[in-house]
C-alpha cells in the first residue's frame, strides 16, 4: 500500500500554482519554500523513506511532507533560511500544535492501510545546499 500512496496523490492535493514577482527570473519566498521541499523529498527518499504526499493541506493547517519509514509515519516540516540556526528557531509552539491536529486528520483520512507503529515529528532545516533533518523535533501534544 504504501507504494500506491507514493505515486498518488493526497485526497487535498491540488495542482500547485506558483506565484512570482513582477520580475520573474526572482522567486518570491514561496517558490524557495516549494523549491526547498522538493529537495527535502528527494533527501528523504535518498535515505529510505517513502514520501507519501507533499503540500498536505487540512482545515487547521499544511503537513509539508508526510514520510513513512520502518513502520513510523513521519510529519515533516521544512524550514528554509539562510543560516541555519534562523531555520532552527523558526518552527512556533503555535506550528506545533497545528501539525499535530494536521496529523491526526492525515491519519483519520490517509493512512488507515499503513501499518502504522509511532507517528513521529520530524523538522528539515535548509540553507543554501545544507540540509538538517532532525528527528523526533518534538513530540506531539498527546495525540497519538
Amino acid at each position: 500500500m504504501v507504494a500506491a500512496l507514493k505515486y498518488s496523490p493526497c485526497p487535498a492535493q491540488t495542482k500547485e500554482s506558483f506565484p512570482r514577482a513582477a520580475n520573474t527570473s526572482v522567486p518570491t519566498s514561496y517558490q524557495k519554500g516549494v523549491d526547498a521541499e522538493k529537495h527535502v523529498a528527494f533527501f528523504l527518499e535518498r535515505h529510505g523513506y517513502d514520501v507519501l504526499c507533499k503540500r498536505y493541506k487540512t482545515s487547521v493547517g499544511e503537513i509539508d511532507i508526510v514520510a513513512f519509514k520502518d513502520n513510523i509515519l513521519h510529519i515533516v516540516e521544512v524550514k528554509n533560511r539562510k543560516l541555519l540556526h534562523q531555520a532552527r528557531v523558526a518552527i512556533s509552539e503555535k506550528q506545533k500544535a497545528r501539525l499535530a491536529q494536521a496529523a491526526e486528520l492525515f491519519l483519520a483520512e490517509s493512512a488507515q492501510n499503513l501499518a502504522i507503529e509511532g507517528v513521529q515529528m520530524d523538522a528539515v532545516f535548509v540553507a543554501g545546499t545544507t540540509i538538517y533533518h532532525l528527528e523526533r523535533a518534538w513530540d506531539p501534544v498527546d495525540s497519538f
